[in-house]
């Protein structure tokens, strides 16, 4: 098989257009970096600045099959090739201070998790079936071991980063094949990603990354489709792969739309999850072969690092209760064997978490060196100043152990963050001083806790007469209740309507209880009715004489003329 000799290759993922420079091009820097691959054994050390670059390779030996005694330590071959017991490559997500603190350590871990998980949909979309992703651990790489972004640039960090011995070892010692690397460069967002061909590492810009709703997937599989071998297409600017035939393809299709490989120098948002191959669309035999590419150097790949063997275990222990705003003292604790350096991700969750009463790194990396027994870490904790009747969880949990195994029991602990806060019950006021409604109506009164919403509170609820009759309301005598956190209530006040008065009226409604604030409003029950007017009544003037009074004074007229 004929191969590319390649000096040494990197691999930047850009958003420059088409138009301009492909985007996602290659660019060959003097000094960059490269595995060095010995052809003997075909394993691969780290990356080395001084020494050879990536040699030409043969195919001739397959994975597995070299001599014990050739097989570099920790580079002896998982799994059996096949589908049923596929090759595993070992990934490890390395996040910088600057990421945890925008992202949060739950979204970067779920970025990684997707990643791989699309990156094994591609390897099953190119059908790689004798390959299998799997995620490692998650390690938060602190400033005073290497410091992302002090070198301004995506390249300088993966050569630095890769080349940091303790950052290495830390990696190895994880069993990681390959590593992804997240860190923001806001001052690179014409690119997504870089890495090299055949490279252990890749780095994804988070200022960058453009893919759907901001999950940097693409951008992922992109890279590892490099650090696995693939090259872009043809036609862009640097379309260097490990062979002649790793090529990735973008091209124009009859409906005018274009076609793009995963590792094609090309927009990603139109990117599919598969390598190229001469089957797929503008697929051309001996140039688009990116799965062909895939399939025959992953397993190298994947023969890179192999997991820690278990020596000895850990146990996480801490308080049952700590009061708010207190510390909270942590210990982690090596049992059996502890000869070897080892390492476990602790994950700090739960309703304390949720409501603020920690505000902390929500995931600790944690290293024990060779010989050391036990690690101590101080949670704090922040009171909020709010009464809570029940404790609030703090829930520790060890994750991505490396050389160590977690028992069920000892690897969660929950602590109580127990209330210091005194209650505030509050006060409860009418919301007005004055109401009104019409006779035969409901008046509905809206009753208001301010000043504290802790705990239960009641109030009672009354009716007095003012001017109106006893006739025209329902007289109250209620008791409301307030839950815990509550803060408004309505009641509901039953007029009655009463066709023989004709006055507007007033009810007195009164609060009591050992927390009111407006004590009583006075309730105006407007009139309905029109009063009716004097029947068969005459237009005498001011005497208004009706026929009984006419006829009285018609019989006494008479009765005078009688008498004269």
């Amino acid at each position: 098989m004929k191969m590319k000799q390649i000096a040494i290759a990197m691999v930047a993922l850009s958003a420059i257009s088409m138009a301009q420079v492909s985007a996602g091009e290659c660019v060959l820097p003097a000094g960059a970096l490269a595995r060095q691959v010995p052809v003997a054994t075909f394993k691969r050390s780290t990356f080395m600045m001084q020494q050879s670059p990536l040699v030409a390779m043969s195919n001739s030996y397959e994975p597995g099959v070299v001599d014990d005694a050739s097989c570099y330590p920790f580079n002896c071959y998982p799994g059996g090739g096949t589908a049923d017991d596929p090759y595993v490559l070992n990934v490890t997500a390395v996040v910088s201070p600057e990421a945890m603190a925008q992202f949060g350590a739950k979204a970067l871990e779920a970025m990684a998790i997707r990643g791989m998980d699309k990156l094994n949909q591609t390897f099953m979309n190119s059908q790689i079936s004798h390959i299998r992703a799997e995620f490692v651990q998650l390690q938060v790489v602190d400033d005073d071991l290497y410091a992302f972004g002090e070198k301004a640039n995506l390249q300088a960090d993966i050569v630095g980063y890769s080349n940091c011995l303790e950052c290495r070892e830390r990696r190895n010692f994880a069993g990681g094949d390959i590593f992804w690397l997240f860190h923001p460069y806001p001052q690179e967002m014409g690119t997504f990603g870089l890495s090299g061909i055949g490279a252990e590492g890749a780095v994804i810009n988070l200022s960058a990354v453009t893919d759907v709703n901001g999950d940097p997937s693409k951008t992922i599989v992109h890279e590892t489709g490099h650090q696995l071998g693939g090259g872009h297409q043809v036609e862009s600017l640097i379309s260097v792969g490990l062979y002649e035939y790793s090529h990735a393809i973008s091209c124009q299709q009859d409906d005018g739309s274009r076609k793009h490989s995963i590792v094609s120098a090309s927009e990603h948002s139109n990117a599919v999850y598969q390598f190229s191959s001469p089957s797929m669309s503008c697929g051309a035999a001996g140039e688009t072969e990116n799965a062909r590419t895939v399939s025959e150097y992953a397993p190298y790949s994947a023969s890179y690092n192999r997991i820690a063997d278990v020596s000895g275990s850990v146990s996480l222990s801490a308080p049952e209760q700590v009061a708010e705003g207190g510390a909270v003292e942590i210990t982690l604790s090596r049992s059996g064997d502890i000869s070897n350096r080892a390492s476990v991700g602790l994950w700090i969750e739960g309703a304390a978490v949720d409501n603020g009463l920690y505000s902390g790194d929500e995931y600790r990396f944690v290293e024990f060196d060779a010989g050391q027994d036990s690690v101590e870490l101080t949670l704090a904790t922040q009171a909020d100043g709010r009464y809570q009747e029940a404790a609030i969880s703090l829930e520790l949990r060890l994750a991505y152990p490396a050389g160590l195994a977690l028992h069920q029991g000892e690897s969660d602990v929950t602590v109580a963050l127990t209330n210091v806060d005194q209650p505030s019950l509050g006060k409860v006021s009418l919301s007005s001083s004055e109401y009104s409604v019409s006779e035969g109506a409901a008046l509905t009164v809206q009753l208001n806790r301010t000043d504290g919403t802790d705990g239960q509170l009641s109030v009672q609820v009354t009716t007095a007469m003012g001017t109106a009759s006893t006739k025209a309301v329902v007289a109250l005598n209620q008791t409301v209740v307030f839950a815990d956190g509550e803060t408004s209530k309505v009641i509901s006040l039953t007029t009655n309507h009463i066709s023989d008065h004709y006055e507007d009226g007033t009810v007195i409604l009164r609060l009591s209880g050992k927390a009111v604030g407006t004590e009583q409003a006075t309730v105006t029950i407007h009139n309905v009715d029109t009063k009716p007017k004097p029947v068969g009544g005459s237009s005498g003037g001011a005497m208004g004489l009706d026929w009984r009074n006419a006829l009285a004074l018609f019989v006494l007229l008479a009765f005078r003329r009688t008498r004269k």
